[in-house]
């Protein structure tokens, strides 16, 4: 068993409505963008190192178990899963 700190990439950073300059035939003109809201799912990510990690071992292994406890995420699996576990919050950081 190993735990991770996770935190950093589990709070995304929030859009903000931001101003879109309108050049038309009228002249130009300042417009006010609505923030259009989240449109993409969020994947919780205690579900996602399982999906994309350790292979079969997590639905072979009735031991294995991929949680988040109160921020960090605590993961039981084997040597692989463990270091394939490791690779994908780091993935998730460099992409962040």
């Amino acid at each position: 068993m190993e735990i991770y700190d996770c935190r950093d990439i589990l709070y995304p950073i929030s859009n903000s409505p931001g101003i879109d300059l309108d050049l038309n035939a009228n002249g130009p003109g300042v417009v006010i963008q609505p923030d259009a809201g989240d449109t993409g799912g969020e994947i919780p990510i205690e579900e996602m190192v399982p999906a994309h990690t350790g292979g079969r071992s997590w639905e072979e292994n009735s031991m294995a178990v991929c949680k988040m406890q109160s921020g960090p995420l605590v993961m039981k699996n084997t040597p692989d899963g463990h270091k394939q576990g490791r690779r994908l919050p780091c993935l998730l950081r460099a992409s962040k």
